[in-house]
């Protein structure tokens, strides 16, 4: 079999999200499964960044003309076009790849993210040396992928980006005031609103993909969004719902089970109590819509 279309078999799950101002698509690649052969020794190189993550053991990386050990909790980022193969030291040993395409969005942003990663990027490789915090967000980054959990992919390639981000070129770790900052918080939690708005998950859920406390979570979305997270998921679904009305010849209870409600009437009784107005009055009236949408927006950042 052709080495390149094997790999590519093994590179099936990716998602494309946004991080501040960087655009990702990543992808997850082998881990464990397979390896390359002896004659593939010579190096075969991918149009993509690779991050390779070690969780247990020893990995090897050969270069052209020098070879990288990978000891536990450390992790590798290989600029695109290097020619370059991974073999483990014994089937004891776990690791994971990701591959990553990044591009700047054009949206301003307080902690640059894009050229913090351009940075990294910028030589062949980069090695982060036992940075177990850096690894634990590369995994739960693999998981989140391979898993094809779209809300937690969001949130753990924020975690792992601005992880990785805090390294300076000396791999030591910055303490800047700006990453204690709450806004990468509430970059997460308008990922998770956007994903999770038509199931039932609770503060508690959303407070385990944030790593934080409950009352954490509450105090952030309440000091940012001025609501509960509940009432957050009423006002995604009512804006949902409202625009499907105007914009779509789909049924009350088409649109109700859309945006997550289990039955017709419990939509229709929301949707009345949130607008005043029963659906049936914005039926066609895109004007109308817009306005009330944007006197309902609401300013995440006071």
């Amino acid at each position: 079999m052709d080495i390149a279309k094997e790999i590519r078999m093994q590179s099936s799950r990716e998602y494309k999200v946004n991080v501040e101002n960087v655009s990702i698509h990543i992808l997850a690649d082998y881990a464990n499964d397979f390896e390359l052969p002896a004659k593939y020794r010579q190096g075969f190189a991918y149009h993509y960044y690779k991050i390779i993550a070690v969780i247990t053991g020893t990995v090897y990386v050969h270069f052209d003309k020098i070879m990288i050990t990978l000891n536990q909790n450390d992790i590798i980022l290989i600029t695109s076009g290097n020619r370059y193969v991974v073999h483990r030291d014994n089937d004891a040993t776990v690791y994971c790849c990701l591959g990553l395409e990044f591009a700047n969005n054009g949206l301003k942003d307080c902690f640059n993210y894009y050229s913090r990663l351009a940075k990294i990027f910028a030589k062949d490789y980069f090695v982060f040396e036992n940075k177990k915090h850096i690894l634990d967000s590369i995994q739960n980054c693999f998981e989140a992928v391979t898993a094809e959990n779209a809300g937690a992919v969001g949130v753990s390639v924020h975690a792992m980006i601005n992880e990785m981000t805090k390294v300076d070129e000396n791999n030591q770790v910055l303490s800047h005031k700006e990453y204690k900052s709450d806004m990468s918080r509430i970059h997460k939690i308008n990922m998770l609103i956007h994903s999770y708005y038509d199931k039932e998950i609770s503060l508690a859920d959303i407070s385990k993909l944030l790593y934080l406390s409950q009352s954490q979570t509450n105090r952030i979305i309440r000091q940012h969004f001025g609501m509960t997270w509940r009432e957050l998921v009423i006002k995604k679904r009512m804006e949902v719902a409202l625009w499907h009305i105007a914009n779509r010849d789909w049924s009350l209870a088409e649109i109700a089970s859309f945006v997550g409600y289990t039955s017709e009437r419990g939509f229709y009784t929301a949707f009345k109590k949130y607008y005043n107005k029963a659906p049936g009055f914005f039926r066609n009236k895109h004007d109308l819509v817009d306005a009330m949408l944007l006197a309902q927006k609401t300013n995440i950042v006071r």
